[in-house]
């Protein structure tokens, strides 16, 4: 028997590796041309990860930062600095940016297969199922989030997030096991902390479930002689990070307070029509009472969360949000919805504290996202794609095992077939539709632009480049390279956000950039002669040459560039 069971730890080992192998060829090669093009939050980030690796501060000559400030939005900082050895290694080019997100997305899976495997033996099932085919449903697990579209998206491209879930499930995972080995909640404890370092929605995901956890298993972690070491270190892990909150309380939540929905108008303007619907008849105070802002909030954010479960969101379109969607998909394969209904039904019958687990898990991951305007978002619930995966597991091998034998073979070539047709559908939207269709998604073209106009910048005393592009600023500095330590006293930062909370740069060196440009009301200021830089469809006048178009891969105009001459 022991020969028996070394032989199947040493089969799913080496069936774990090759998913592995599998994962890292999804997500390691190309990563400078899929996504198409560096989102601006990537370009941030790297630029001021190369800035550090220089000056050993940020672009706004900040030591060290615990948050980065960037376009206002004070970015975590884990995912910036986990940049610096690849940075270093590769350049400051979309592999070095991207790399660290990838690695950690491929650790993610093989990982996975260890929480799930923890996980089946918290669930106390009441029957021997879950232990029978524990090693059949881990593997399936991480085999399934290896080839999810919303993972394999995510994990490609440096959106914080790939980091995030990264950090929660070593941290699940290394908690689990510091119930029998206690010296794995030091392991534990350091991830808690490095997740509140990854992402603002860890911030409310990590106390929750740090309490859950405390909740279900109090008596263990209280009668543990080495509790107090895990919590010794997570204090002193944070004070950094309290300091920073002391001096600038925007480093909490950042770009989420901005998009909050407390900080939008809409329900308070809610209210107010209610109220004045009600009319001088109905006294203040009573309509005050049954029009109040809490319950209209409860009811904005559960409308909210339920949006994230709408099939639309998860199965047909995806999310609607730059750049977080993939024309033509949503983010789940449309068969997933099945397993995942099989296998939370079962699992709500037959072991119901690991559903109740999953689902906390799955509700904890969307509240974030519930708490902002921005609805529903495939981002700010990244998390919950390792419990809808284990869901998914947990339905197939269900659904296959209690089929006759020449029934199970069909069942099991259909599901291969159906999985690789949606894999091969998503690998196409993926390669070939986005990069040609969809590159401005990405912000595609800044490159091509800046490689121009470095080529012509000597014979101009001033570039005037458009703000409606974004925050053009940081492409000149990344795709020219611009010395960090120059960067930092040439930027003339503009502290006052606009209406979506970012702030914007005025200028650098002869670049300047117009923030709310408009050509009639701003021409009479523009010196001569001088380039301008504009969106393709902005409306420039006659007065303007035309000398340049940067093109999209579908030949759809990106920018246009102009020269002012000196009769203007």
């Amino acid at each position: 028997m022991i020969f028996h069971m070394k032989k199947e730890r040493i089969k799913s080992t080496v069936i774990l590796l090759a998913i592995t192998l599998f994962a890292a060829a999804l997500r390691l090669p190309y990563l400078e041309s899929y996504p198409p093009a560096l989102y601006s939050d990537e370009v941030s980030q790297g630029y001021n990860a190369y800035s550090l690796l220089k000056t050993s501060r940020d672009e706004y000559g900040i030591l060290l930062p615990i948050s980065f400030r960037s376009f206002g939005d004070w970015k975590p900082p884990l995912s910036t600095y986990v940049m610096l050895p690849t940075i270093w290694l590769f350049g400051l080019n979309s592999y070095g940016i991207r790399l660290p997100s990838a690695l950690l997305g491929t650790l993610t899976v093989y990982f996975s297969f260890y929480l799930v495997k923890e996980l089946l033996k918290y669930a106390k099932s009441k029957h021997g199922f879950l232990v029978q085919h524990a090693d059949t449903i881990s593997l399936l697990t991480a085999l399934l989030l290896a080839i999810s579209p919303w993972h394999i998206q995510q994990s490609r491209s440096a959106m914080l997030i790939a980091v995030e879930l990264f950090c929660l499930v070593v941290a699940l995972l290394a908690f689990f096991k510091g119930l029998r080995i206690k010296r794995w909640w030091l392991v534990s404890s350091l991830f808690w902390i490095l997740g509140i370092y990854s992402y603002y929605g860890m911030r409310l995901i990590v106390p929750l479930f740090v309490l859950f956890l405390f909740i279900e298993f109090r008596e263990k972690i209280i009668s543990s002689q080495k509790f107090y070491r895990p919590v010794l270190l997570a204090i002193i892990l944070l004070l950094p990070f309290v300091m920073s909150y002391l001096q600038q309380p925007d480093v909490l939540f950042g770009r989420a307070k901005s998009v909050s929905i407390f900080h939008d108008k809409g329900v308070s303007l809610l209210v107010w029509d209610l109220i004045a619907q009600d009319g001088p008849q109905m006294p203040t105070k009573l309509a005050q009472f049954l029009h109040n802002k809490p319950y209209y909030y409860v009811v904005d954010i559960v409308r909210r969360f339920g949006q994230h479960f709408d099939a639309r969101f998860l199965l047909l379109e995806g999310d609607q949000q730059l750049p977080f969607q993939l024309p033509g998909m949503g983010i789940l394969y449309l068969f997933d919805s099945i397993w995942m209904l099989i296998g939370a039904a079962w699992l709500l019958r037959n072991a119901p504290k690991l559903f109740w687990f999953l689902s906390f898990w799955i509700f904890v991951s969307v509240l974030p996202a519930s708490l902002t305007f921005v609805t529903p978002a495939a981002n700010r619930t990244f998390t919950m794609v390792l419990p809808l995966m284990f869901f998914a597991a947990v339905g197939v091998i269900i659904s296959l095992v209690r089929l006759q034998t020449w029934r199970r073979v069909g069942l099991l070539i259909t599901i291969l077939a159906l999985y690789i047709l949606s894999f091969a559908h998503f690998t196409y939207l993926y390669t070939r539709i986005l990069p040609k269709e969809h590159a401005d998604i990405w912000y595609y073209g800044y490159q091509e632009l800046y490689a121009y106009l470095k080529k012509q910048d000597q014979d101009f005393d001033t570039i005037y480049v458009s703000g409606n592009l974004s925050v053009p600023y940081i492409y000149y500095l990344f795709y020219n390279q611009v010395d960090p330590a120059l960067a930092q006293n040439s930027i003339r930062h503009n502290f006052n956000d606009d209406e979506y909370g970012f702030e914007h740069v005025d200028s650098v060196g002869k670049y300047e950039f117009l923030r709310y440009f408009s050509w009639e009301k701003d021409k009479s200021r523009l010196l001569t002669p001088a380039l301008l830089v504009t969106k393709s469809d902005e409306i420039v006048g006659k007065e303007a040459r035309q000398v340049q178009t940067i093109r999209y891969p579908n030949e759809r105009g990106a920018f246009t560039i102009y020269v002012i001459a000196d009769e203007l």
